[in-house]
């Protein structure tokens, strides 16, 4: 009922269609949550996945971000060296 209610509302407002289905918004958020940076662990469980299924799925979405994650782990120490982070865990 609601994709009907969408499509209807996508073909009187001219709007251009999102997605094919409902599912591929669904699939793109959680693309889109893996590229900003969210913890696979968090995002899985956004999704309702296992981290190991999630990333079987979606590895693609962050294949090639080593360069990304290395200067973040360089970021990190270098806050540590600087007394910016306090070593306490939430």
């Amino acid at each position: 009922m609601l994709v009907r209610m969408l499509r209807e509302h996508i073909r009187h407002f001219g709007v251009a269609l999102l997605a094919r289905r409902p599912y591929d918004l669904r699939n793109a958020a959680v693309s889109l949550w893996l590229n900003s940076g969210v913890p696979a662990a968090e995002v899985a469980e956004m999704a309702g996945h296992s981290v190991a299924i999630l990333m079987d799925t979606y590895y693609k979405c962050i294949h090639g971000q080593r360069e990304q994650m290395v200067q973040r782990i360089i970021d990190a120490l270098s806050d540590d060296r600087e007394g910016g982070a306090s070593g306490e865990v939430d």
